[in-house]
């Protein structure tokens, strides 16, 4: 039996590693390995962590947008895609530092789908830039600017807003530009009396509204009802009294 096993022992390790090679050119031929890329947007960990410590981080727009390269086979890659990739940035360990201004934050990516299949995942680029500032909040008394005029016959009276105040938060370099919220009612061809949704516009001190991705309103809307009302026509009846001197 030992014989029989040992028996031109080399031939039969060559036929097997042969018949090993045959089997992977085989395999790689039906099923090659390949290399897909995904264009995916970075996601934020632990925003909360930021705020709790009275920060928050900006990023330019577009620039949280990565090329994602995952290897594996073509039978896993095909099914792959861009909803398949997960790319995030831990915000914690910023949030606890004493970092302010630019900051780069190592960015993790891997497969939701078939992880233990896919060879490789990796991202043309390991850190995302970010800006950190303070975290502030300002109050501010909302001021009313009534636009057009209500229809022939009519006038505005008084203006009363559901609210008179909002608070803004956001960065302190952006808050601390904020000089006033106002809104712009519109009573163009009105005959009477109604609430009118307004949208909250902040204001420099030069009246130049300022606009920034990172602000946060109490409240984006307010309803404003102006008074509208109608002229009368009222006739006069001279009434003469005294006597004509002589």
């Amino acid at each position: 039996m030992k014989n029989r096993l040992t028996h031109n022992l080399g031939l039969k390790i060559l036929a097997l590693l042969s018949a090993t090679i045959l089997w992977l050119i085989a395999v790689n031929i039906n099923d090659p390995v390949d290399t897909v890329h995904f264009t995916v947007e970075v996601t934020l960990q632990n925003r909360d962590a930021m705020t709790s410590n009275n920060k928050m981080v900006e990023i330019q727009e577009g620039s949280n947008k990565i090329m994602v390269s995952v290897k594996g086979s073509r039978s896993v890659t095909d099914y792959l895609t861009e909803d398949s990739i997960v790319a995030t940035a831990d915000l914690k360990d910023l949030a606890e530092s004493e970092i302010l201004g630019e900051a780069q934050i190592p960015i993790n990516v891997s497969t939701s789908r078939y992880s233990k299949q896919v060879e490789e995942v990796k991202s043309d680029t390991e850190f995302l830039t970010v800006n950190v500032e303070q975290l502030k909040k300002k109050q501010l008394v909302i001021e009313t600017n009534v636009l057009g005029v209500p229809a022939d016959g009519y006038i505005t009276g008084t203006v009363s807003l559901d609210q008179t105040a909002i608070i803004v938060s956001g960065p302190q370099t952006v808050i601390d530009q904020i000089k006033k919220a106002r809104i712009q009612p519109d009573v163009t061809g009105l005959i009477e009396t109604q609430p009118i949704p307004c949208s909250i516009i902040l204001m420099d001190a030069n009246d130049n509204e300022i606009q920034n991705a990172y602000l946060t309103l109490s409240t984006k809307q307010i309803n404003a009802t102006v008074a509208i009302l109608k002229l009368a026509t009222v006739p006069l009846s001279p009434g003469i009294t005294g006597e004509p001197l002589d």
